[in-house]
């Protein structure tokens, strides 16, 4: 009896042991929990922050990092209460992962990280899953991938138009958040559809993800496929649009150059708002 006893405590030991470090190298001041849904290669990421408070953070900024690149681009997180988002674009989305850690400014102007001890040499990292050739035979249309709407916006509709023959359509499953929803969904034709406002629990600022399950003519799981989204409110998204028309930078340059006896007019623009407010993917399609 013991020796049983003593393998127990051993054992606890052990598993006590492998576990602190994962605990403790997650505690943070300001931030609860990030969300990061399933990633998937060349599509928008949308994730989320859950902070302690906002009353002392005025900023929150997102760096990330894709594989293989040594320098971090940063993008600056939509803040809606105590909830901050942003969406890494499609095109740094290369497996096997990307790399990201959160900046936040105070309100005392002092800085603050998370993880908190040396995020650009200790980041935390996402696993990027590989394109699946059978992912194009799910097609989302109403959430767009990496999208950031109102909650009052938001309409699920996905296409399933060049779903294989193998594929019984009227199978499909549609999960929100990890529930089921199927039961309250319309498959029309090609196209399936899910409104959320009778879902059964509120839906939070944040990071959200939907989830097709299609299945074959036996009833056998064929293939799923995940998105995600990021909702905010209506003020939070304004504000966002201002500030990025505002802040657009648009630079001309008007340069005359002689070269020998010729002289030749450059005329170069570089406007910088319409790439970055396409890559925040604002706005929603209404049904």
């Amino acid at each position: 009896m013991n020796k049983t006893r003593s393998k127990i405590l051993v054992s606890l030991l052990l598993l006590t042991a492998i576990r602190i470090p994962v605990v403790y190298g997650q505690v943070s001041q300001y931030v609860i929990e990030v969300k990061v849904p399933a990633a998937n290669e060349k599509t928008p990421l949308s994730l989320s922050v859950e902070l302690t408070q906002n009353t002392q953070i005025r900023r929150v900024v997102l760096h990330y990092r894709e594989f293989g690149k040594t320098e971090f681009k940063e993008t600056d997180m939509l803040l809606s209460g105590r909830t901050a988002t942003a969406t890494v674009p499609a095109r740094a989305m290369t497996p096997p992962y990307i790399e990201y850690y959160i900046s936040m400014q105070l309100a005392d102007n002092k800085q603050a990280t998370f993880p908190s001890v040396n995020p650009e040499t200790n980041p935390l990292k996402i696993q990027v899953k590989e394109t699946d050739a059978k992912d194009l035979e799910v097609r989302f249309l109403s959430p767009e991938p990496g999208e950031t709407l109102e909650a009052e916006d938001l309409a699920v509709a996905v296409s399933l138009m060049f779903a294989s023959d193998m594929v019984d359509k009227r199978r499909t499953r549609i999960y929100l958040d990890g529930a089921d929803v199927t039961g309250e969904a319309l498959i029309s034709d090609d196209v399936l559809l899910y409104s959320p406002k009778n879902f059964d629990k509120p839906l939070n600022y944040g990071a959200h993800s939907i989830k097709i399950e299609l299945r074959d003519t036996l009833g056998k799981v064929y293939h799923s496929k995940q998105e995600n989204f990021n909702l905010s409110t209506a003020t939070a998204l304004e504000e966002q649009k201002s500030s990025l028309q505002y802040a657009g930078n648009a630079q001309a340059e008007f340069r005359n150059e002689k070269v020998d006896v010729t002289t030749t007019t450059y005329v170069r623009g570089d406007v910088h708002v319409g790439g970055t407010y396409k890559d925040l993917a604002f706005g929603g399609i209404s049904m």
